[in-house]
C-alpha cells in the first residue's frame, strides 16, 4: 500500500467515524426530542402554559420545524383564549351581581332599620325590576311579606283606637291618632279620608258656632 492510499484510507475511516458520531448524536437528539415533545403534551393537557412555552423553546432550538409542537401550540393558544372569555365573563356576571345587590341594598337598609313602609316602597321596586338573581327575589318577597305584616301590627290599634275616640266624639283625639297612623303609612286610605271628614265636621261646627255667635251678638245688640 502506498501511502497515498493510506491516507486515503485514513480518511474513509475519520468520514466513517463522523458519519458514525453524527448519527448517534442525531439519535440522541431525537430521543431528547421525543421526550420533550410528551413532556409537552402532557403539559398541554394539564393547562400548565408557561410549562409548555418553555418546552415549546426549548424544542425548537433542536427541532424549528416539529409539525407536534405546532399542534401543540394552536392547542396551548386555543385554551388560553378560552381562559381569557371565562375571565371576561366571570368580570362581566361579577358585575352584574353587584349591580343587582345595589339595588336591594335601600330596601334592605330599611327593612333591618324597621321603617316598614318606606321598606315596602323600596322593596315593591326591586321586585319591578327585570332579570334580578333568583335568590335576590326571594329574599326581597320574604323581607316585603315581613315589612307588610309588621306594619299592619303597628297600624290596627292605632286605627281601632281612632274609630273609638271619632265614635265617641271626641273628633280632635281621633284626628290626631290619625295623623299618627299617617307618620306610619302616608298612603293610608281609612286614615286620608277619616282626617279630611272630621276637617270638614270641624269646620262646619266652627262655621255653626260662628254664625250663632254673631246671632247673640246681634240680638245682645238690639236688646
Amino acid at each position: 500500500m502506498t501511502i497515498q492510499e493510506a491516507k486515503e484510507a485514513l480518511k474513509r475511516i475519520e468520514r466513517a467515524r463522523r458519519e458514525l458520531e453524527a448519527e448517534k448524536e442525531r439519535k440522541i437528539r431525537l430521543k431528547k426530542i421525543k421526550s420533550l415533545v410528551k413532556k409537552a403534551k402532557d403539559s398541554v393537557k394539564r393547562r400548565e402554559v408557561l410549562v409548555a412555552q418553555a418546552l415549546f423553546d426549548e424544542i425548537a432550538v433542536m427541532d424549528p420545524e416539529n409539525t407536534e409542537v405546532i399542534t401543540l401550540k394552536l392547542e396551548i393558544e386555543a385554551f388560553g383564549q378560552e381562559e381569557l372569555r371565562k375571565k371576561v365573563e366571570a368580570a362581566r356576571i361579577k358585575a352584574k351581581r353587584s349591580k343587582m345587590v345595589e339595588k336591594l341594598k335601600p330596601g334592605k337598609l330599611s327593612y333591618i332599620k324597621k321603617e316598614w313602609f318606606r321598606a315596602i316602597l323600596k322593596l315593591e321596586k326591586f321586585l319591578d325590576e327585570k332579570d334580578m338573581a333568583e335568590d335576590l327575589l326571594k329574599e326581597a318577597t320574604s323581607m316585603l311579606q315581613e315589612s307588610k305584616r309588621a306594619l299592619a301590627e303597628q297600624l290596627s290599634p292605632l286605627i281601632g283606637k281612632a274609630r273609638s275616640l271619632k265614635e265617641g266624639q271626641d273628633l280632635k283625639a281621633a284626628y290626631d291618632v290619625f295623623l299618627e297612623v299617617l307618620t306610619l303609612d302616608p298612603g293610608n286610605e281609612e286614615a286620608l279620608t277619616e282626617i279630611e271628614e272630621i276637617k270638614t265636621i270641624l269646620a262646619n261646627r266652627s262655621k255653626k258656632v260662628y254664625r250663632e255667635a254673631l246671632i247673640a251678638e246681634s240680638l245682645s245688640l238690639f236688646k
